[in-house]
């Protein structure tokens, strides 16, 4: 096992049992059942698992949090892991919105410009165990497998915190399209601004808001000449 600590105290043994002993974490060696049925798996909420302050619910002792019901621990390293998110990130990006990420991160750091849109890359995964666990789930997924079922209620946590993240990064969009001076110029101002009327509606109109950015953006690289670096454009 390695070594996890907190608080200054390295964790013990009986603290983190292992669930695979002399195991590795390949998927080959590992059924996906077998792993999900692993209770004390270090991979359940292991977002909000390490965005969390773990001193507020006993380290990883999930039995000395002050004697709190598992609920109500779980509620705790939730919502400090949405601290931790909302105070100390000041850019986080989500993988489904590759341009608005690369938008908000022109917007956050005003110094930082890229020289071309970005591109998801598939490829970095394809053949990987995180390639084929995404596969995985997408079939479990078309399948209504009650495996699914099993997987989220592993990850409950997580799916909460993936939830308000959603909602925090379409936050964070909207204040940086409002306040964007070049954006303010264009004609295509107002029609933004009535996909960012309701903000319940944000995630929805997420891709039609990215690929009205996205063809200024296109525009722009077009008419401007290549910068000295790589990885700077000219305003």
């Amino acid at each position: 096992m390695g070594r996890y600590r907190c608080a200054g105290h390295e964790a013990s043994e009986s603290e983190m049992p292992v669930c695979f002993p002399g195991r590795g974490m390949d998927g080959h060696l590992i059924p996906l059942e077998a792993f999900v049925s692993c209770e004390q798996n270090i991979a359940n909420d292991r977002q909000t698992w390490m965005l969390s302050n773990r001193t507020l619910t006993g380290c990883y002792n999930g039995s000395s949090a002050a004697g709190s019901a598992a609920a109500l621990r779980n509620q705790v390293m939730l919502e400090s892991a949405k601290q931790t998110l909302a105070t100390e990130f000041s850019f986080f990006g989500l993988t489904e919105f590759m341009y608005l990420n690369q938008y908000l991160l022109e917007r956050t750091f005003t110094n930082l410009h890229f020289s071309r849109l970005l591109q998801l890359r598939t490829n970095l995964t394809e053949g990987t165990w995180i390639g084929r666990g995404a596969e995985q789930l997408l079939k479990l997924s078309r399948e209504r497998s009650p495996l699914l079922q099993k997987i989220l209620q592993r990850n409950r946590q997580d799916v909460l915190f993936f939830s308000y993240a959603k909602r925090l990064y379409f936050r964070r969009l909207a204040q940086a399209i409002h306040s964007d001076p070049k954006l303010i110029q264009t004609e295509v101002y107002k029609n933004v601004l009535s996909l960012l009327r309701e903000p319940e509606e944000l995630e929805a109109n997420a891709n039609q808001i990215s690929r009205v950015l996205e063809e200024l953006d296109e525009r722009r690289f077009l008419t401007t000449p290549a910068a000295t670096s790589p990885h700077q454009r000219q305003p």
